[in-house]
Order: C-alpha cells, then structure tokens, then sequence
C-alpha cells in the first residue's frame, strides 16, 4: 500500500502492482521509475518529446496525424448572436486517452476582430472504464482470428468485467478443448451464441483477453463485444474485410463504341475467361479457387474515362495503376492525375464545387508531402530522401516542375497556392545540371539514373538492332524532352521566364541535332515531336511530324512502339458470333501507350482536326487503340502511360461540344443467367460518372453480350478475377524481356497477422544491394531498388514479428518483382506458408481458453463436499424443479 504519512518514498501509487510505489523525488525527475511512467507525466517540459512514451515518427508531418488525435475538437461554425451568450458546438466524440486537453476558443467578428480565450479550459478525458478492440486490417476465409480484446481499468479499486461475444451468423466462436486441444483445420465450432468470459482488474491496471472467431463467409465481417462492470461499460464493433484464398488473376477487356456515325452497334460478345466449375478432369489441381471468380462490367460515356465526383473526390496511383505509394514518383502522379481531370472537367463545365473542393484538398496534401522530396540545398527532387538525400533526380526535378506549373491555376490558389520560391529552386537545379561543357554533341541535354526506357537500347526495335554508336545521345532525349515541357509551361512564374527559357532553349538544340537518329525510337521520337511544337522554328517541328507518320504501326489501329502489341483477339464461334476476348499483356504496354499519347498530342498541335478529315480519322484510330490498352477503368499499365494518356485524350475530349445532348443506351445480358440483364442509360448528366454491372461467383462464365444505342462516345471495359493456388497458374505478360538497368519493384504479401511499421522498415534499406526504399502498405511490403540484374543475385531478409494471432493461415501468397514503369515486363508468382497453415488457435495464443498462453483466463475448480451435496439434494427433493451448479475452471 502506498501512504506518504507512513514511508514518503512510497508516496503515490505506480499503477503496476499493488506494492510497486514512488515518492516525491522520483516524481519529474526526468527518470521513469514506475513502468507506466505515470512518475513523469503531468510536469513542466520544454518539448513534448520529453513526454514518456512519445513515439517519434520517422516522417513527423505525414504520420504525427495517425499517432495522436489532438485535433479531435477542433471545428469551425458561424455563430449567430444569442441572448444567452452561449454558442452551440457540434457533438465531438473524446478519444480513448489517458491524457489531458487544453480546450480554447477562436471568435472573428467583423466589429471585434479576433478574440482570443483568455483562459483555456483544462480537461481531462481519462475513463474510469474502457475497452479497445484489435484485430487484423483484412484476412483471408478460413482464417481463425483472435481478436484482442483490451480492458482498461482507471479507479484505484479492483473490478471484475464480464466480457461478451455477441452472437452472429456471420462468425462462429473456436472452441478448445481439454488441456488446449483443438485442430487447426476443422476446430469445434459455438455458432450463433453468446460467448462469456470473466476477468479480474486490479485497480489502475489493464490486461487483454484473446476472442478466436472464424467468419464464415467472405465480404466485410463484423465482430461485437460488449462488457459490463460496476462502474461501467460499453460495447464495441470491428469490422474485417474478408477475401478469398489464392492469388488473384485479372482479365481485362475493353473497346470504344462510337455511336457519333452510327445510332445503333451490333452486338458485342465478351468472353469471361473464367470456367463454370473448378475441376480439372483427370487433374489434381484445380481450375481456380471456389468462390473467387467475379466479373465487373464498366461503362463510361467519355473516352477520358472515369473522372471525379462525390463518390470518388480523387484517385491515386493504387486505385489508377495498381502502384505503391512511397516514393516521390507517386506522389507527382497523385497530383499529376488528378489535376488533369479537374482541367477536363473545368474545360468541358462538368466541374461541381463539392468535387472542386475535395479535390484540391487532397492535391494540397500531396503538395505538402512532395516538399518533403525537394532536398533544401540543390533544389533538386529525390525518390527515397530519408537515407538518399544526395540522390537528387534530374526526371523527378522536371516531371515535379511540369506538375506543379500543371496545378498553378490562379482560381485555385485559395486551396493549392503554390509559391514562386518552389518554382525557383526546381529552375535553378535545372539549370545547374543541364550539360553546357565538355563534349559540344551533348550540349543542352541532360541525364539520370532514372532511365524509364533504357531497356529499350538491348533489345531490338522493327527487328533491326539499333545502332550501339547511338546509345549514348539517345539515353538523354527523354530527359531532355521533358524539360522542355516543363520550362515551357505557360504556368511558370513570370519573374522566371528568362531562366526557364534558356533552360528549354539549350535543351531544344540537343533535340533538333539528334533527331535524325531517333528512327524508329517511338518514345524518343513521340516525345521529341511534342517537346518541338514549343519550339519557334517550326522546320524541325514538321521535320518530326513527318517521322512520326512515317514509323506509325497499323496492326492494331495507329499506334507507335518498339516491338508489336497484339490488338484484343476477335473469334467468330461456331455460331458466326464474333467473340472478344481479354487483352494480352505485352512487356512494352506501358511505353506504347505513352509513346502513343505523345504522338496525339504532336500530331494535335501541329494540325487542324476541325478541318482536316485525314488526320481526324487518324486521331480516332488513336483514340481506339488508347482505349483498347487499359488495364482498369481508371488507368492504363502504370503511372507515367496513365498521365500522357489522359492530357492527350484530354485535348481530343475538350473538341467534341456535343456531349450534351448524347444520349446513350448499353444493354447488357450474360449468357449464364439471362434474368439479370440489365439496361445503363448514360446522358450528359452522368457521361463520366462510371456504371458497374457486376457478376457474382455463380454468373462469371460464358459471355456477355453487350448492345448500344443511341449517340455519342462510351468505353465499356469487361475486369475478370479469379484466384489460382498453383505458380504455373499465376497469370504473367508475354514474351517479358530481363533488361539489365532498370528501377525495379519487388512486391510481397504477407500474411495479414504479421505486420511491420515503415519507420523501422526504412532503416533496413542498406541491407541489400540497390535497395533504395521498404514500403508495407497494407499486407503488401513494396520494395525498390535501383537495379537488379540478372547476373548477380539480390538477397532482402525482413523481419515482421506476429501482431495478431491467427490460426489455419492461408497458404498462398503473391510474389512479384516488376519495372516500375513497365508493370507487365516482370515475374509474377507466389509463395506457400504451409508451416503458417498447421498452427492452430493455442500455437498462436489465440484464446482465453488456451492453458499456457498468458492471458489463459482459468480458476480452481471447486471440489463439492458432502455438505454441498447433501444439500442440493434436500432441494430437489423440497420440490425443485431445477437446479444448476456452476464451476468456472
């Protein structure tokens, strides 16, 4: 017992145990004597580092949001005057700390001014009772999960709490047996039934009682806990995402129907790659797992795609391009794309305010966050500045100028203003890296370790290998070519147009003296072709024109690329009907779409399509092929394809003032159940707001037949999944290419109950050659590297300790290691967990129930004496009907 009248050095209590104390000279000490720390709260400090158990986040200003909740009062109303003097303030709900506020006001009157609370409130919101529940973000079906159940007790007094797992069909409760018995794969299950369990609390103490359930099926998931005490309760909900098992194929489909010529479309067959049953005749394996299969038909009636609204304020490079957010790359894509599709829809008047609004608040964040990459010192923009500071990027520098000028609109400055100092340093690092000594052939360009298609100079291009003399002045044109892009942006600040302009003046004279060996590079060229529509000297600007027109590949509508990409295969069936089916994936997708959307936009701007009926037929050519490479609704293969893409489609889209008056009708019916046909009517009110039809497991085989009608333009997209067990089933790009210099992703799922934290995973990137960044993002860790070839073998050891127990883990888990820029140019495969798979509920400490776990929640089993006994037989015979003795062991 702690008394200061009896010892004054067991003056307060340690909350720890009933004998643990401390007296007033270990309190603020600056030493943490008592386990809690509770000796060192509540005193004087400079900072609020010195608070113990400050967790110091790695990258304070994107993660301290997530560590506290200080801003959970915070709000902004106007305030009518009342007589009473009192102002309403909205309902806030207290967070579960054991801290204390200091609560102050704000008041801005037009007459007043500003007025400051004098006296801030002090408030306290530590509860003498409170349960916390904790369980894996997502799991896999199957899966057996304890869900940790906290309990917290903050009287100086000990209470018992009864524990309760609300009864559900959509979860059973794992029983153990006797002595922690109990299987891993087929455990005795409680269904639809409340579970109780008893704990003791000491006064000022908590403790965590584990709750095992198995979801029965797949689909969010919710879990509910209620507790009762004497001196309070609550009860509590967790909600898991539950997937299916296996690795996940995708199988896309699209095309363009274009109704402006035509009112009515014959009808369009899809083929849903997914079998009707599983099973393989004669074959172990199996076709996919049971239950993965799903299909999602999208319709949008405008070839930019699915653009912004309420539903879908913004979208990132995970939801666009299936990309790891981490780096500085991504965050240039997040601001890139978005900003494109509000200058869509601000050029096309689709824009609504509450769209306006969240958008840019999102695009302010990301700002935010890119501030972090631009090294104070060069002005310089690196990928991975926590460990690689010095390792600026002459790409990201030019692509961030390029973005940032895209998002500098006066009418949006309130939300996204963007300072003159930002753009000058970005010029300033420019200029200083830009070539202007040494060898006069390279006068003007620049280079970089981020090549984005350097690969392209190993392999062969038209089947004619290039010329190796080459390399060297072609490796720096598209750097060079983008910063011409970027420094002739209307956008950038006056007061530096002399900079910039000298800066795309010298880096225009590289271009113009090695075009003639850019051939048939279709990057180099297409790229090279748009950077010379800026230039004054329109010699060279039609000179590329030309070359342009003169490389185009006809195979598959118009489209420029280094090596062939088969077009969507059209098979007409027994039946004469013509079926399409899903795309292949080739390694070089990615570089012909953006080569592609430089050309449109070349070919754009150095013609007239209003007038001129031969390069408006080719442009719908290009707009075909653009639609037919998508590999999601919202995106094509990666990021830097996915933002050319759609500024070029943007500029086509921006011609057509017919939109709105299309009126388009899509009737849909698949073959496997023709009740749910369904009909999507699409007109200038919902042109670019994207309609799903969906399929479930049972419906996704067969075809879809699809039929249009109407006016106007819509791209209509068929995404199939199914999940496979097997490596060989793992679905993979043909003919990949093993390129020996190039910025490489390397993704790994993990098992949902182990986790890891970025800011310790950071500090692990010199562990392996060339590795460049660790990311875990949600159960994916994402790690980049600079380079990994194939004659030297690259070795990363990660440690996630196991955060959550989970029982009968699944056994498959993807694998892949891919170009940044060219998704589909990689190794996609999986990897098994068996010896994860055997654990059962007590391996893992899963449950109150099992014995030698330590939150085992157990009691002495009561042995009945004759007494007892003799007096519950008195009972029955005095005529009860019933009586029930119960033993808690």
């Amino acid at each position: 017992t702690c008394n200061e009248t009896l010892n004054p050095e067991r003056a307060f209590p340690c909350y720890t145990k009933p004998d643990e104390c401390y007296g007033y000279r270990q309190k603020c000490d600056g030493k943490i004597d008592c386990l809690t720390g509770v000796d060192e709260m509540n005193c004087e400090s400079d900072s609020y580092r010195d608070v113990p158990g400050y967790v110091e986040p790695y990258f304070e200003f994107m993660f301290r949001h997530f560590i506290y909740d200080e801003d959970w009062l915070w709000q902004d109303l106007y305030a009518k005057p009342f007589l009473n003097g009192k102002v309403p303030i909205n309902t806030a709900v207290v967070p579960k700390l054991e801290t204390g506020w200091v609560i102050g006001a704000i008041a801005i009157d037009s007459e007043k001014g500003i007025q400051v609370q004098e006296d801030p409130t002090m408030f306290t919101s530590t509860r003498r009772f409170y349960m916390r529940l904790e369980a894996p973000k997502s799991a896999f079906w199957g899966e057996q999960l304890g869900i940790r159940v906290a309990l917290f007790n903050r009287w100086d007094y000990w209470i018992e709490v009864l524990v309760v797992l609300k009864k559900s069909k959509d979860y059973d409760f794992v029983s153990v047996g006797a002595g922690g018995q109990v299987n891993s794969y087929s455990p005795e299950l409680v269904s639809n039934s409340d579970v109780h369990s008893l704990v003791y609390l000491r006064g000022g103490g908590h403790t965590m009682i584990y709750f095992p359930v198995l979801p029965r099926q797949t689909g969010k998931v919710t879990i509910s806990f209620c507790t009762y005490s004497f001196i309070g309760g609550e009860c509590s909900a967790v909600t898991i995402p539950i997937s299916i098992n296996g690795v996940a194929n995708s199988y896309s489909s699209p095309i363009l129907i274009d109704l402006v010529d035509n009112s009515e479309l014959l009808a369009q067959n899809f083929f849903i790659i997914a079998e009707q049953t599983f099973v393989e005749p004669e074959k172990r394996w199996r076709r996919y797992v049971p239950g993965s299969k799903a299909a999602y038909l999208t319709v949008v009636g405008d070839i930019v795609g699915p653009t912004l609204g309420p539903d879908q304020p913004y979208c990132d490079a995970s939801c666009s391009a299936w990309k790891p957010v981490g780096s500085a790359e991504s965050v240039l894509f997040n601001m890139n794309r978005n900003v494109q599709m509000l200058h869509y829809l601000r050029m096309t008047k689709q824009l609504q305010d509450a769209t306006l609004k969240s958008t840019l608040t999102y695009v302010n964040t990301q700002f935010a966050r890119l501030t972090f990459f631009i090294e104070p010192t060069s002005g310089g923009i690196s990928n991975f500045p926590e460990r690689f500071a010095n390792e600026t990027s002459t790409f990201l520098t030019a692509l961030g100028l390029y973005t940032l000028a895209e998002t500098s609109f006066s009418e949006w400055d309130q939300i996204t203003y963007i300072s003159p100092d930002i753009f000058k340093k970005l010029l300033i690092f420019l200029n200083a890296t830009q070539v202007r000594t040494g060898d006069p052939e390279f006068f003007g360009s620049f280079t970089d370790s981020i090549q984005w298609d350097l690969k392209y100079f190993n392999i062969y291009i038209n089947d004619v290998p290039v010329d190796p003399a080459f390399h060297p002045y072609l490796e720096r044109v598209t750097i060079t070519a983008l910063s011409v892009l970027a420094t002739s942006h209307p956008s950038i600040p006056k007061p530096l147009g002399p900079l910039a302009s000298t800066i795309s003046s010298a880096a225009l004279s590289y271009l113009r003296r090695h075009l003639p060996k850019m051939g048939n590079n279709a990057l180099c060229l297409a790229m090279t072709a748009y950077a010379l529509t800026f230039d004054s000297d329109t010699t060279y600007k039609f000179k590329a024109r030309d070359m342009l027109l003169s490389s185009v590949r006809t195979d598959n509508y118009l489209y420029w690329a280094v090596r062939r990409l088969r077009s969507l295969i059209r098979e007409p069936d027994t039946a004469g009907k013509v079926i399409i089916k899903p795309r292949i994936e080739w390694p070089n997708d990615a570089f012909a779409v953006e080569a592609t959307g430089f050309a449109l936009l070349a070919l754009f701007k150095t013609g007239s399509p209003s007038t001129d009926s031969i390069l408006r037929n080719n442009i719908t050519k290009i707009v075909h092929f653009l639609s037919e490479t998508k590999n999601m609704a919202q995106g094509w293969i990666s990021t830097q394809d996915t933002i050319i893409a759609i500024r070029a489609l943007r500029e086509i889209a921006q011609l057509d003032l017919n939109r709105v008056i299309y009126n388009i009708r899509v009737d849909i019916s698949p073959s496997s159940d023709v009740s749910k046909s369904r009909s999507i009517f699409l007109d200038g009110s919902n042109l670019t707001v994207p309609q799903t039809y969906a399929l479930g497991d049972a419906d996704t085989w067969g075809e879809v037949t699809v039929k249009a009608s109407g006016s106007g333009r819509a791209v209509l997209q068929l995404y199939v999944t199914k999940s496979v067990e097997n490596e060989f089933q793992v679905k993979n790009a043909a003919d990949p290419v093993t390129p020996e210099n190039s910025f490489r992703t390397f993704e790994v799922s993990c098992v949902p109950n182990f986790a890891g934290k970025n800011g310790s995973l950071l500090h692990m990137t010199s562990c392996a050659r060339g590795l460049r960044h660790i990311w875990l993002s949600g159960n994916t860790v994402n790690l980049f590297f600079s380079n990994i070839t194939s004659t030297e073998t690259t070795c990363t050891t990660l440690t996630f300790p196991r955060f959550f127990p989970v029982a009968n883990v699944t056994i498959e888990h993807s694998c892949s290691v891919y170009e940044y820029f060219e998704n589909d140019n990689g190794n996609f495969t999986l990897y098994k967990a068996t010896s994860l798979h055997s654990a059962d509920i007590c391996k893992v400490c899963g449950s109150f129930q099992c014995p030698y776990c330590p939150d085992y929640n157990f009691a002495t089993v009561v042995q009945p004496t004759v007494a007892v006994l003799l007096a519950a037989v008195a009972l029955l015979l005095m005529g009860w009907r019933k009586a029930t003795i119960e033993v808690s062991c």
